[in-house]
Parts: structure tokens; sequence; C-alpha cells
């Protein structure tokens, strides 16, 4: 490894005593208040994140789909 790397988990330990420590702001994330505000049409009336219309993955039609695959054959088999 070189000199001065540094892992993932090195890296986010680092950031979390970083920030406790006050070096380090903690970060900002959106009230709901804000999110109910928004405009954007990106949120409902509760908050939410609104999903694109065909955004998503759904196990159960991709396994309809390719039949052939391996995780088809044993979706929906019931082990007793």
């Amino acid at each position: 490894m070189p000199e001065g790397y540094e892992t993932g988990n090195q890296r986010r330990r680092r950031i979390g005593n970083e920030m406790r420590e006050g070096k380090r702001p903690y970060p900002k994330y959106p009230s709901r208040e804000s999110r109910i505000a928004d405009t954007s049409g990106m949120f409902d009336e509760n908050g939410k994140y609104i999903y694109p219309e065909g955004s998503g993955f759904n196990y159960g039609q991709w396994c309809k789909d390719h039949p052939d695959s391996t995780e088809a054959g044993s979706y929906g088999t019931k082990v007793s």
C-alpha cells in the first residue's frame, strides 16, 4: 500500500472523530418541513420523495422476464 493510504473504514472513523471534536461540521439534511414547503414537485404533502414513473426495480418481474436465470428457478418456491 502506498504511504499515507487510508481505507474506507479509517476515513469514516477519522471524519466521525473530527465532527465530534468540532474540527468538521456535521452534515445538514433538509427537514420534513422544508421538504413539504418545497415547490419543485419532488416531494408530496407529507414530505416524502415522489419517485419518477417507471423508476425502481421489481425483482419478481425481473425473474418472470428472465426465466432461464439461476435466480428465477428458486423464486417463488417454498421450502418446507
